[in-house]
């Protein structure tokens, strides 16, 4: 089950997102009690990015709207 204000599952496991191709330049995120944390699936053991929930929903939000493009 997904959160309605973080896009990411309940119980806090580490995701990938759909549309990460086989290049493997991917990041990973998962829920938090305060927001999200975010880190490089190719070295998982180095640290991660936490982000508050509010930020983490403008990031969402500039993706949905395509304000962050390559």
């Amino acid at each position: 089950m997904r959160s309605d204000h973080t896009g990411l599952p309940h119980d806090g496991t580490w995701t990938t997102s759909t549309r990460s191709g086989a290049s493997g330049q991917c990041l990973e995120a998962r829920r938090t009690p305060t927001g999200a944390d975010i880190r490089d699936s190719k070295n998982r053991t180095r640290a991660t990015l936490t982000f508050s929930t509010a930020t983490w929903q403008r990031f969402l939000g500039g993706i949905n709207h395509s304000h962050y493009r390559p």
